[in-house]
């Protein structure tokens, strides 16, 4: 454990799904260790939630835990903030240059944990922040706001971070195992974050189907277009020397020919490797539904991006790209069916 001469303060950077699920249990075990206290940071909507209704953890296999308004050090302004020692940033990949700006404005070295999708945000953090140390993250599960207040978690798996210099990062994972939210430590982060990439593809489909993600898998024209979206994906990963590794004990390779299996064969083999809540939705599609940007521009759009510095195109993800844009400029899912979702990568 951390053993400084003051209790290390952590600064979650972003209280949206991800921050306010990962804080939140940070908070707790911080709360039962006394090793350390968490205060978050934020929009002022959020703040009215948890001001409002506290902030609960729910979860597909345990029981949900509440803190009460009272307990929860939430702020809206940076300028409010205690000089953190560590930030957890937890903001979508789209405002990451945004988050830099506000973090270098404040003066803060401290070290950051970039718990964000996509494989360009530690890159972009390290020329921003030079002063500080990087870590990336990988989030494998999804989280959902199911009522106001209540960040419900649908889905399984750990935690991955990259290889950590700072003891109290290492504390704070070291806390959050403890409180029973596992945090694992490789060197082959990279790897992985182009594994959660590639197995993300499915978050532009679960917006196009536009209901959630169980019910989506179970048809397997939207399987079909899930797995030729991933085959591409990797063809563009290889013609640029990337390796994509496994995701949350899943090879997406494998996975790859587990979607294309006869519905009631890929039902009967997907519950053995993976657990997903029936109400389990993308990010993506939340986003849309939210008014918020959308983040495809660093899913797709990496493989599209990619794609082209290679000098080969990308038509599965591309099509994917553009109907998945157009929803968000229409404001809502087309609500496609399965069938309608494979004719479409089909072209």
């Amino acid at each position: 454990m951390y053993m400084g001469e003051k209790l290390p303060h952590i600064l979650i950077f972003g209280t949206g799904a991800v921050g306010g699920y990962i804080g939140g249990r940070l908070h707790i075990a911080a709360q039962s260790s006394g090793a350390a206290r968490v205060s978050f940071y934020g929009r002022e909507r959020m703040g009215q939630i948890i001001k409002d209704h506290g902030l609960t953890l729910s979860h597909f296999e345990r029981p949900a835990v509440t803190l009460p308004p009272e307990d929860v050090d939430y702020i809206t302004q940076l300028e409010q903030a205690k000089r953190p020692d560590v930030i957890f940033l937890c903001v979508k990949s789209q405002d990451t240059e945004t988050a830099a700006a506000q973090i270098k404005a404040q003066g803060w070295a401290c070290p950051i944990v970039s718990w964000q999708n996509g494989v360009g945000n530690v890159a972009r953090l390290g020329q921003a922040l030079p002063q500080s140390e990087i870590i990336p993250g990988v989030v494998p599960y999804n989280i959902a706001f199911p009522k106001p207040g209540v960040f419900h978690c649908g889905t399984g798996g750990a935690l991955l971070m990259g290889e950590v210099q700072s003891g109290v990062v290492k504390a704070a994972a070291e806390m959050m195992s403890a409180g029973g939210e596992r945090v694992h430590m490789t060197g082959d982060i990279e790897s992985y974050q182009w594994g959660k990439l590639i197995i993300n593809l499915n978050n532009a489909l679960n917006t196009l189907w536009g209901r959630p993600l169980l019910s989506g898998f179970m048809q397997r024209g939207y399987r079909k277009a899930w797995a030729a979206s991933m085959e591409e994906g990797f063809k563009v990963l290889a013609a640029n020397n990337i390796k994509a590794g496994h995701f949350n004990g899943t090879d997406p390779k494998q996975f790859i020919k587990l979607l294309r299996l006869p519905t009631f064969l890929f039902a009967r083999n997907f519950q053995k490797q993976v657990t997903v809540d029936k109400t389990a939705r993308s990010s993506m599609l939340d986003d849309l539904e939210g008014g918020k940007p959308s983040e495809i521009d660093f899913l797709q759009g990496a493989i599209l991006d990619l794609a082209k510095a290679s000098g080969m195109t990308a038509p599965i993800n591309q099509a994917v790209y553009d109907a998945a844009s157009a929803a968000f400029v229409a404001g809502k899912s087309p609500k496609m069916s399965g069938k309608q979702i494979w004719d479409l990568v089909r072209g």
